[in-house]
């Protein structure tokens, strides 16, 4: 019914019967196809049915074979074994080396569930429907791990399967779907004081990867969500998450971590300033009144209204940005550049950053700046020899008023 009122409203009657009848050729062609496959394929499907039926045979038998080990007690009685006795067992050292250990069989069975552990976690968390329930099995086996005294003969297969499961989490680093407790979790199993052989350089690679995907969400939610709310926005009903991220945000590594990435940003923003401010020196580019023009050649004007919601904030943000005298697309990128940067620099002295390092940073930007600001002060008196152009020298002239009074503020902001 939802198929069919459309066709009233866009067709006519006449449209519609033809599309009726195209319609029902189509059946009969798709019909007749259908019989021909039929046909061709007939004893194949036969032989498929017998498959079917042999297999839904097996199936019963399997199914009564199994219903006999649940219920048989005559046959399979648990309470009729031997009573296993808590004694400790011969074990073949995984080293090889063909010499016998001496080893308790619950301290076999730790090792054994660990190792199973890890196997699960690296072969399954991807698309198992309860990748919880895997993460938390692991976390558990470590624990379980940590409270037994694991022989030197065993420590080859510990410093295999810790090797697999750090290749496993630096090579799915973008593609795992953990969330951030988890995260912090394997963080932490990971860089915790232990008797675990963990490699080096994959520690390394594991953590320089997640500080990067972390800082790539919104930073200052990870920082502020734990101090101001006690029910995390990832974990409101565990009071324990909102504990542990929290020392892990707290902690120096993590604040060391994130001034080097913020520092990083910063250098990124003070290039660009560069190349965009070279930009000014070209003749008359500050005279550019390019921004209120739309170069789009794509759009119909004709077909835009003024009162369009997207158009309206077009113009809004147009006239806001004129009115601080970025008329170009230079000097608007120079103030898309140079503002987020400040912001950043106060970031970062929220972070802990040494004064040092963010005086140095605040003079760079500050240095840019009075370059610009030079540029601007060296345009102030356009040449008015050509009577035609007063006007636009007139606008040129009070835009770069406004834009210099903006780079002294922005300048006046960072001495402060």
């Amino acid at each position: 019914m939802d198929e069919v009122i459309p066709l009233f409203r866009e067709f006519h009657i006449a449209q519609i019967k033809d599309y009726q009848l195209e319609l029902h050729n189509d059946l009969i062609k798709t019909n007749e196809a259908f019989q021909k496959n039929l046909l061709n394929n007939y004893k194949r499907i036969l032989s498929l049915t017998d498959s079917v039926n042999d297999l839904s045979l097996n199936l019963k038998s399997v199914d009564q074979d199994f219903k006999s080990l649940c219920f048989d007690d005559e046959k399979f009685q648990l309470n009729k074994l031997p009573t296993l006795l808590h004694q400790s067992t011969t074990h073949i050292s995984p080293t090889c080396s063909g010499v016998s250990v001496s080893l308790p069989s619950q301290n076999i069975l730790v090792i054994s569930n660990w190792t199973i552990s890890i196997d699960n976690f690296c072969n399954r968390i991807a698309t198992s429907t309860t990748p919880s329930r895997i993460f938390d099995e692991m976390l558990l086996r470590f624990h379980e791990l940590s409270l037994i005294s694991v022989p030197h003969n065993f420590e080859t297969l510990i410093k295999k399967r810790c090797f697999q499961l750090q290749k496993f989490l630096v090579e799915s680093m973008t593609t795992l779907n953990l969330t951030l407790l988890q995260w912090v979790k394997l963080y932490n199993l990971l860089n915790a004081e232990s008797s675990l052989r963990w490699d080096g350089d994959l520690l390394s690679e594991f953590n320089e990867s997640l500080f990067e995907t972390l800082f790539n969400e919104n930073v200052q939610a990870l920082l502020g969500s734990n101090i101001n709310n006690k029910k995390h926005q990832y974990y409101p009903n565990e009071q324990d998450s909102d504990t542990i991220i929290l020392d892990f945000v707290s902690s120096s590594t993590f604040k060391d971590h994130l001034i080097r990435r913020t520092v990083k940003e910063i250098n990124t923003h003070l290039d660009t300033l560069t190349i965009l401010i070279t930009k000014l020196k070209k003749p008359d580019t500050l005279h550019q009144l390019d921004v209120f023009f739309d170069n789009d050649e794509n759009v119909d004007h004709n077909t835009v209204s003024p009162l369009d919601e997207d158009t309206l904030k077009k113009y809004i943000d147009t006239a806001l940005y004129c009115s601080k005298g970025l008329s170009n697309d230079t000097t608007l990128q120079i103030y898309q550049t140079v503002q987020p940067t400040i912001e950043i620099l106060q970031n970062l002295e929220m972070y802990g950053c040494p004064q040092e390092l963010l005086t140095d940073l605040k003079e760079k930007l500050v240095t840019q700046l009075q370059d610009f600001k030079t540029e601007i002060e060296t345009c102030l008196s356009p040449s008015l020899e050509n009577s035609m152009n007063i006007v636009e020298n007139f606008m040129a002239s009070y835009n770069n008023h406004n834009l210099l009074q903006l780079v002294i503020d922005q300048i006046t902001q960072l001495r402060q």
